[in-house]
């Protein structure tokens, strides 16, 4: 059961961390092109 708690407060651990990147990146693209639709297409260049 301790196991199964650790593996649960990891993933939520790591959902939290991607949305805050995903977040950041997405404004980032936002302020470039001010546009949502096309700040989603900046994703590959932000990543790298």
């Amino acid at each position: 059961m301790k196991t199964l708690f650790s593996r649960l407060i990891t993933v939520i651990a790591c959902f939290f961390i991607f949305s805050a990147a995903w977040f950041c990146l997405w404004s980032i693209s936002l302020h470039l092109v001010e546009r949502p639709d096309m700040a989603v297409l900046l994703f590959p260049f932000g990543l790298r």
